[in-house]
C-alpha cells in the first residue's frame, strides 16, 4: 500500500504526537538520568570516605534497577580496599 505525501505526513505527525509514548519514553529517559545521580552521589560519599553510607545508596540503587548489578564487583572490591588502606593510616 502505496501512501501519498500528505498522508505520510499525517502519520508521522499522529504518531509523534501520540501522548502515550510521550509521557512512557519522556518518563522512561529521565528515570535513567535519576538512577545515575544516584550512582554519581554513591561514588562521591565512597570518594569522601563514607564508606557505610555510598554501599547503602548503591544498594538502595541496586533496589531501583537491576542493571547496576554489573558494577558489584568494582564495590566489593575498591570499598574494603580503602577502607582498609584508610584504617592503616589512621592507625600508623
Amino acid at each position: 500500500m502505496k501512501l501519498s505525501t500528505v498522508q505520510s505526513c499525517s502519520l508521522i505527525i499522529l504518531i509523534m504526537s501520540f501522548a502515550g509514548l510521550i509521557i512512557v519514553d519522556n518518563m522512561h529517559f529521565q528515570y535513567n538520568t535519576l538512577l545515575y545521580g544516584i550512582l554519581i552521589l554513591s561514588i562521591s560519599e565512597i570518594l569522601e570516605e563514607n564508606f557505610v553510607k555510598g554501599a547503602i545508596i548503591y544498594t538502595i540503587l541496586l533496589n531501583l534497577k537491576h542493571i547496576f548489578i554489573y558494577l558489584v564487583f568494582i564495590y566489593f572490591n575498591l570499598v574494603p580496599r580503602l577502607f582498609c588502606v584508610l584504617f592503616e593510616i589512621l592507625r600508623v
